[in-house]
């Protein structure tokens, strides 16, 4: 493996872990939108 097909591994790695971030990001705010919205009914 060379250093170029090293570093292209990374950003692979690095885009993947950014995507599953923003996966958890988006249904942090689906359920926090559902708590304020059952919150509001109350």
């Amino acid at each position: 493996m060379n250093k170029q097909d090293i570093i292209i591994g990374n950003q692979k790695d690095i885009m993947n872990n950014i995507n599953d971030i923003k996966k958890k990001h988006d249904n942090h705010d689906k359920e926090l939108e559902l708590l304020t919205y059952n919150n509001a009914e109350t």
